[in-house]
């Protein structure tokens, strides 16, 4: 009997890319207007350019890499007497409010990694002379005293910087030097420019992730359906506000597993390359190859992304790349205990330690041995977990799509080492394998009750789950707080005053719900894998059926 809903799929298409065409211009609507002054045209407190996106770290910081490389300072991507420079060239003081009491250029380049050395202090306070004029303001904001410089302005700033006798300050940005070649066309405009820029970017990508799935499930999961999962997936909206890049790490995972499972693992392999650019995430992923023992695609990553950092030698040289590394072992050790970062992570690492460290105290002596054995125990239970259910799972072989595959790269995403809340998006990959596996929503009574979707798929539940938590409960942010009074404590804060120790539960930006959920999801999949075995999944395109 001819499914009823055939004559409909045309227009329902139709109406479904209708809604994503909606979904992602608002999208770049809200990222457009997410950083706008609401303020009087004559208030003091107004940009002359009217938008602050641009000036923050997250996107400032890759800019800036994109803006040295266009300059010619590939070869000083981690210096920071160049990014004072850059900075100030870049970020000037006209498009800042009139009653700016910190600086664009100070605020960007004191967020990088690192500080200022003594010893070419001086350099950057000619810099600023040889820009911006002997103005107090200039000189105070970069923490420069003007009695040290003592050269001609011009002269000074070409000997400091220029002069290889001169040691300069090691710091700047945790993005890895790829990051400047995929940020180098956004260099060659002006930081606001780039910044909206950006939003358009990222929101295309998550129209070709979308794209992707069809792809990778013949057309079974219609694109725009996709996009719609994508785009009001928890960690878009802040990744294309902020102007991150998670939407095109998303695109280059489904676009790479799409063509394995289409049966062109080596073009998979060439795709997941591009990883090189976040090697953290490419890491976890090679890894996750390993596990699936996919060598073929593993084999041309591997190849791709060496190729992809050899790109970078004309440019930057190789000692940029160990400058990298010495900025990266800096932010892990503030990573850890920092009471912005650690909060707003997302990975199994920091999970624990937001429980346990007291945030008030100071940075220096608020970590102790039990929080890191704890962080690391989490981190361990997921890893064993996975392990577990593949070793003990009774058939051999290794589905492509399905509960298996599903389990190891939400794994492989939570155990990634340190990222943020905007990476939540990337979790979405997982659940896009996951997705074929269910099965038809309607049945028309011709086939068996037991053939079709329930309601209460887990799968689907779990989607609807975290399309709530980004849709209406982050625009809510409920917070509940919770004291004990049998088991309350008294404990003091850094400025004398006292509070009862209290449990706050809440959903925003600052609680991980997206890696509490994504935890449940991971056990769902290994009870599947473990009842079903190999049955478990899609292999080879061909979807094999999933009970329960």
């Amino acid at each position: 009997m001819p499914d009823p809903i055939d004559r409909w799929r045309k227009p329902l298409l139709a109406i479904a890319w209708l809604l994503a065409i909606v979904a992602l211009g608002c999208r770049v609507g809200h990222a457009r207007f997410s950083f706008d002054q609401e303020l009087p045209a004559d208030h003091a407190d107004l940009r002359p350019d009217g938008n602050s996106g641009h000036t923050t770290i997250d996107f400032g910081g890759q800019w800036m890499m994109g803006r040295m490389l266009i300059r010619g300072y590939g070869h000083e991507l981690y210096r920071r007497p160049r990014h004072w420079q850059v900075a100030l060239e870049s970020y000037p003081r006209t498009d800042e409010a009139p009653s700016a009491k910190e600086h664009d250029a100070e605020s960007l380049v004191g967020s990088f990694m690192g500080a200022d050395a003594l010893e070419w202090k001086a350099a950057t306070g000619a810099v600023l002379l040889h820009l911006c004029g002997p103005s107090q303001a200039w000189l105070s904001c970069a923490g420069v005293a003007v009695s040290r410089v003592e050269l001609d302005p011009a002269s000074a700033t070409m000997t400091a910087i220029a002069n290889p006798t001169i040691r300069a300050g090691i710091g700047g940005p945790l993005y890895p030097p790829i990051h400047a070649l995929v940020m180098a066309p956004f260099g060659t405009i002006s930081p606001q420019q780039a910044y909206f820029a950006m939003h358009w970017f990222q929101t295309l990508c998550c129209l070709a992730a979308g794209l992707g799935v069809s792809f990778m499930t013949r057309g079974k999961f219609a694109a725009p359906l996709a996009v719609l999962l994508i785009v009001f997936w928890p960690g878009c909206r802040p990744g294309v506000d902020l102007g991150q890049n998670p939407p095109l790490t998303v695109a280059i995972l489904v676009w790479g597993w799409a063509l394995t499972v289409r049966g062109y693992p080596r073009a998979g392999g060439l795709v997941w390359g591009l990883l090189a650019y976040k090697p953290v995430w490419a890491l976890s992923f090679w890894i996750s190859l390993v596990v699936l023992r996919q060598w073929r695609m593993l084999s041309t990553m591997t190849v791709v992304g060496l190729l992809t950092i050899g790109i970078t030698l004309p440019f930057t040289g190789i000692g940029v790349w160990f400058e990298w590394l010495s900025v990266g072992q800096l932010a892990a050790e503030i990573y850890n205990t920092d009471g912005n970062w650690v909060p707003l992570s997302r990975d199994l690492l920091g999970f624990a330690r937001r429980l346990m460290l007291d945030f008030t105290e100071d940075r220096e002596t608020r970590d102790y041995p039990g929080a890191l054995i704890a962080s690391w125990a989490v981190w361990l239970v997921m890893m064993e977990f996975a392990i577990r259910c593949l070793t003990l799972r009774g058939d051999r072989t290794i589905p492509l799509q399905g509960p298996l595959p599903a389990m190891v790269f939400l794994v492989a995403w939570m155990c990634t080492y340190h990222f943020m809340y905007y990476d939540a998006m990337i979790s979405v990959f997982g659940i896009l394998v996951l997705i074929p596996s269910l099965r038809k929503l309607w049945n028309d009574g011709s086939a068996p009750a037991d053939s079709g979707w329930r309601v209460n798929s887990f799968v689907l539940n779990m989607i609807v789950a975290m399309i709530v938590l980004e849709t209406v409960l982050y625009s809510a942010n409920p917070v509940i707080t919770i004291r004990l009074e049998r088991y309350a404590v008294e404990t003091t804060r850094a400025d004398k005053t006292t509070e009862m120790t209290r449990l706050i539960v809440g959903v925003g930006d600052w609680y991980p719900v997206e890696t509490i959920l994504m935890m449940v999801a991971v056990f769902w999949c290994g009870w599947q894998v473990l009842r079903r075995g190999g049955r478990a999944g899609i292999v080879g395109g061909r979807t094999l059926p999933i009970r329960g």
